[in-house]
């Protein structure tokens, strides 16, 4: 069995300062810090990069400069997505790719070629065969996507392969 480990960093654009400070205090930081404290563990994580310009704002480097320990250990890997949320398949392909290119803009911007997502996060996991097309014309090799998204007249999930 092959286990991998996903997890799903987001606050809205609307989010409060409140918030942003709790959930940081509450869940990001602790993540973080085990992960530092642990130099085998490995995870993919998706973080829209508009939490990077909250944390900053809100002075929250120390996520930051801990995610980059992290990247260059090869200890994360961050997927790409859309910075502000969309649902992709809701928007034109025009909207989804400039999306994409902000939210990689400003994670270049952070860590700069250390931000080199393989994989593809559709915020929501909102995914069909659009969606699926521009993450790969963009130059990502991956997407997650639940098993739902699965064309069930094909047949049944083969969860032996990769799809």
């Amino acid at each position: 069995m092959y286990w991998s480990s996903f997890l799903h960093f987001y606050q809205p654009p609307t989010q409060k300062k409140y918030w942003i400070d709790r959930i940081t205090a509450e869940c990001y930081r602790r993540l973080v810090g085990v992960f530092l404290e642990n130099p085998s563990a490995r995870v993919t994580i998706n973080i829209n990069t508009l939490l990077f310009e909250f944390w900053e704002e809100y002075g929250h480097e120390d996520i930051i400069n801990g995610l980059h320990e992290l990247l260059e250990r090869g200890q994360i890997e961050l997927t790409g997505s859309a910075k502000y949320h969309p649902l992709l398949p809701k928007i034109s392909e025009e909207e989804m790719k400039r999306q994409i290119m902000l939210n990689e803009k400003t994670g270049k911007k952070y860590f700069g070629e250390l931000y080199s997502p393989r994989g593809f996060f559709p915020p929501e996991m909102a995914y069909n065969r659009k969606v699926a097309k521009t993450a790969a014309e963009m130059g990502y090799e991956w997407i997650i996507a639940e098993e739902y998204s699965f064309n069930q007249t094909l047949g049944e999930v083969d969860y032996s392969k990769i799809y």
